[in-house]
């Protein structure tokens, strides 16, 4: 796929996205536009009242957790809803849909693989969808250098197993994000996610453009909460994530 090929495609997956009611949650790397700073992307879509009452909150170090909007309506089971969707330091960040965030950081560094042997300690959500549990990590050690991974636990169509998928970047096309959701569209159940990260445009060069651009292509309705981090590519080290919250 030659550059102008891949530009149309992430505009058509662009499109798509803004016609889709509910891909679930979301994850996305890349570069932005003038490819000096790394992306990292996370947002929230929800339907039922406990996932809709959410909310990112920045911590120290330039972590984001979700939390409970409002305390005094439906709040869900925090096993499912409650968890750190970006954290990273010493030129290692993460965006996910779930509490493997924090096992990624407990292997890392100890042996080779430490990525895959993380997600091996996981499996799809227990929840009535089998939903699937998304993760990204770049590594940037400075001096433009960086690589990307990607996985997604699913439940196997002939049965109960996890099917565990695996994707490696060595280089990103500036103003290009690969993404990954939970869900295809909405449903009862909704349709899991399948198929390789898709490509999506990745418009501007700060995280405020480019946030709010990608929550332009969120359902109005069920978007809940998104976030993007850059980091730079030169030095390995994160600017503070943008947060869009609805409530």
């Amino acid at each position: 796929m030659n550059m102008q090929q891949l530009f149309k495609q992430a505009a058509t997956n662009r499109a798509a996205l803004e016609g889709n009611p509910y891909p679930g949650r979301g994850i996305g790397i890349g570069l932005n536009k003038s490819g000096k700073h790394l992306i990292l992307v996370t947002f929230v879509t929800g339907r039922s009242g406990g996932s809709r009452n959410r909310r990112y909150k920045l911590l120290d170090h330039g972590r984001v957790d979700t939390e409970v909007a409002d305390l005094s309506k439906e709040t869900g089971d925090p096993e499912k809803t409650i968890y750190s969707a970006m954290a990273g330091h010493s030129g290692v960040y993460l965006a996910s849909n779930g509490r493997q965030t924090d096992t990624v950081f407990e292997c890392w560094g100890v042996t080779e693989n430490d990525f895959e042997r993380a997600m091996n300690k996981h499996t799809y959500e227990n929840d009535s969808i089998s939903t699937p549990r998304i993760t990204a990590v770049c590594v940037t050690p400075g001096n433009n250098a960086y690589t990307g991974k990607m996985s997604i636990l699913r439940r196997s169509p002939f049965g109960t197993t996890c099917e565990r998928n695996f994707f490696n970047f060595e280089e990103f096309c500036p103003g290009i994000g690969h993404f990954l959701t939970t869900y295809l569209t909405d449903g009862n159940p909704p349709p899991i996610y399948q198929g390789e990260p898709f490509f999506l445009p990745l418009v501007g060069d700060n995280p405020t453009d480019i946030a709010e651009e990608l929550w332009g292509a969120l359902n109005e309705a069920n978007r809940v909460c998104l976030a993007v981090k850059l980091v730079n590519l030169q030095t390995g080290r994160p600017e503070e994530p943008f947060l869009k919250n609805k409530y």
